[in-house]
């Protein structure tokens, strides 16, 4: 009997496939070596995440929290005029005004802090939270 990895899409004997008594042909839906990739990917993020918080608490990790942070708090300080100061603050109440009417919206940077934008009118947009955090740091 042969089957088709859902993840990988290759199909191959059912020996390679681990046994799974929930499933009505006796097997997982993934092949042995998807299933071996997968865990040690997982193994290998706990292992960063678990190193990551060691290393933030760690006077050279807060010293580079803190740095970053100063970065982040730099590219939002731009010189503004009072109108493109107005410009923002109005754009963030509409946006909350959205969401008091059951929208879920973010405001966005166009181009991200991260790639180089700036915290200004022009490079602000209202978007759906799901597209906004879908977008992440990318550049459309």
């Amino acid at each position: 009997m042969e089957l088709v990895c859902s993840k990988c899409g290759e199909t191959k004997e059912a020996e390679l496939f681990k046994k799974d008594k929930n499933r009505k042909h006796g097997r997982s839906s993934w092949c042995k070596a998807c299933h071996s990739r997968q865990t040690t990917l997982t193994v290998n993020r706990d292992k960063a995440n678990r190193n990551n918080r060691k290393y933030t608490k760690t006077t050279k990790g807060k010293i580079a929290k803190k740095n970053y942070k100063v970065s982040r708090r730099a590219k939002l300080k731009v010189n503004l005029t009072k109108e493109e100061r107005k410009e923002i603050k109005e754009l963030y109440k509409l946006a909350l005004e959205l969401r008091e009417h059951g929208f879920d919206v973010e405001v966005d940077h166009i181009i991200p802090l991260s790639k180089g934008g700036h915290h200004h009118s022009s490079n602000l947009q209202i978007l759906f939270a799901t597209h906004n955090r879908s977008k992440s740091n990318k550049i459309i």
